[in-house]
């Protein structure tokens, strides 16, 4: 998610900078001079030393251990719902390991139908999974993410009729669902478990919502949940950024609507059928992506390709966007997807779709497939996402700058880079890059450092480094955690490494400046 302003499209590349940061969480009147986005290619050294750290201890959401002896951990959740997780945990072998993520390999049958506009759906699910660590797993958990728009209230996903297992009570405002196995599933083995699925698109302009004509359905298809050495993540929903946390899976989605109503989704599209009752099926295959998404309306669209033969599309309501509007987008995305694959590495999808959506935040990420604005800034943030948390995941929850900060640097480079000379005072002793959305979500106003002092940190490593180097430096360790999970940890170790031939950097000292912990 990119939280800039942007929605004049029209916006001269010069000014974007202080219109982008001065409209960014508030902070109008702050000096362009003053934006800390990314370092650009080349340029002084520079380093900001912003003072003395104060460490904070940061409460950690609950998970249920693993362990034959009931030890629960207590954090910020109520002692309930501790318990209630706790006794949902997998059963651990005497020589058993929980760090291994499971289940793993998911594949997702998918077949939902719409009504007219795209707002109601329903259908079936079944999803095949393995369970690839020493564990037995008794139950598994579903994340019903999009049912935290609203709350228990709206019942905006419903689950029902499941085969393989048996549902337990939901929890973490609905958008969590324990489900018992009917057969506890061994170390190496494999289940399959199916469901009735409901979605109802509530009344609302949000990456999930319906707004002017356009149904936009972000995080509704259930996904399973991770297990790994931290337990069960089951965090909670939060709307100010995200808390998804998946590995890559494959997906075959069938999605049978009307006739004339659009369906741009992750995956490419492998087969149309027309119905008699004058609807069309469509089924979309996706490989290898963390959760697929889609958006219904009767839309237009433009399409080209990039220099790596990669398709883009850019979907459009016509009367909501312009023709020519929709072809800048085009022309900017592929921009984008030409830096960014030269820079990172091969975008590994034969496809990208771009939805034109007048959020209120700019834009949201997916695998294959972003919502934004018309702003080449949203556009290039969003599509550096499909390598910082599509290509390389990592846990949103957790680490949010891991995605977060690195889309917010990377967005400048298909463009003129902006400068990072004068980065912001940090707005509290306690605010650090590395906090998790446990923290954002109680600061709010503080939520801007995972974008902008992130951002800068990021510029002040290639500073020390060279840009060039730096480039490759993230193009290797995107390369080595690529379709897998990243950590802070495996980040720094990656920068320790090639820190080495940069006499007099004290990269210690570095992370201490720039507030980056152990991850």
């Amino acid at each position: 998610m990119w939280c800039g302003d942007g929605r004049n499209a029209g916006v001269q590349a010069g000014d974007e900078q202080a219109v982008l940061w001065a409209r960014r969480f508030g902070t109008e009147g702050v000096a362009a001079n003053q934006h800390p986005a990314a370092q650009g290619r080349g340029g002084s050294r520079r380093r900001a030393i912003l003072g003395t750290d104060t460490l904070s201890i940061e409460a950690r959401h609950l998970r249920p251990d693993i362990s034959i002896v009931p030890v629960v951990r207590l954090a910020t959740l109520a002692i309930g719902t501790a318990l209630a997780l706790f006794c949902l945990a997998p059963t651990a072998l005497a020589d058993g390991s929980a760090s291994t993520l499971t289940p793993a390999s998911p594949a997702y049958t998918i077949a939902l139908s719409s009504d007219a506009n795209g707002r109601h759906w329903s259908g079936s699910e079944q999803i095949e999974f393995h369970n690839p660590s020493s564990l037995t797993l008794d139950t598994i958990w579903l994340r019903l993410w999009s049912n935290g728009v609203r709350g228990c209230g709206y019942s905006a996903i419903s689950v029902t009729q499941i085969s393989g297992g048996r549902a337990g009570s939901l929890s973490q405002r609905c958008t969590a669902l324990p489900v018992t196995l009917d057969e506890p599933l061994g170390p190496g083995g494999s289940a399959t478990i199916s469901m009735h699925v409901a979605i109802s698109v509530p009344s609302k302009n949000d990456r999930f919502g319906y707004h002017g004509g356009l149904a936009m359905l972000g995080s509704v298809v259930p996904t399973l949940a991770i297990h790994d050495g931290d337990g069960w993540h089951l965090d909670p929903f939060v709307d100010l950024g995200e808390s998804f946390y998946s590995v890559i899976g494959e997906y075959q989605v069938s999605l049978t609507v009307p006739r004339g109503l659009s369906t741009p989704s992750t995956g490419v599209l492998t087969a149309t059928r027309d119905n008699s009752d004058g609807t069309q099926t469509r089924t979309y295959s996706a490989s290898k992506v963390r959760d697929f998404e889609w958006a219904a309306g009767r839309l237009s669209s433009v399409e080209g390709k990039d220099s790596g033969g990669v398709r883009v599309r850019v979907s459009y309501n016509p009367s909501t966007y312009s023709a020519s509007a929709a072809r800048g987008a085009l022309a900017n995305s592929i921009r984008a997807m030409n830096e960014f694959e030269h820079d990172f590495g091969s975008y590994p999808y034969p496809e990208l779709d771009v939805v034109l959506s007048p959020l209120p935040y700019h834009g949201m990420e997916y695998p294959t497939f972003v919502l934004s604005d018309t702003a080449r800034i949203s556009l290039s943030h969003e599509i550096a996402h499909q390598w910082w948390y599509g290509i390389v995941g990592n846990d949103q929850f957790s680490s949010p700058w891991l995605d977060e900060s690195f889309a917010t640097w990377s967005e400048y480079l298909p463009w003129t880079p902006s400068d990072c000379s004068k980065p912001r005072a940090w707005p509290s002793g306690a605010s650090r890059l590395t906090n998790s959305m446990a923290y954002w979500g109680r600061h709010p106003k503080e939520y801007w450092v995972i974008y902008d002092q992130g951002a800068c940190a990021l510029g002040a490593m290639a500073d020390e480094l060279g840009m060039n180097r730096f480039i490759g430096v993230l193009r290797g360790y995107a390369s080595s955690h690529r379709f897998g999970i990243s950590t802070t940890a495996g980040f720094k170790a990656a920068i320790e490494n090639a820190a080495r031939d940069v006499p007099g950097w004290d990269v210690t000292q570095f992370w201490h400046t720039w507030r980056i912990g152990a991850g």
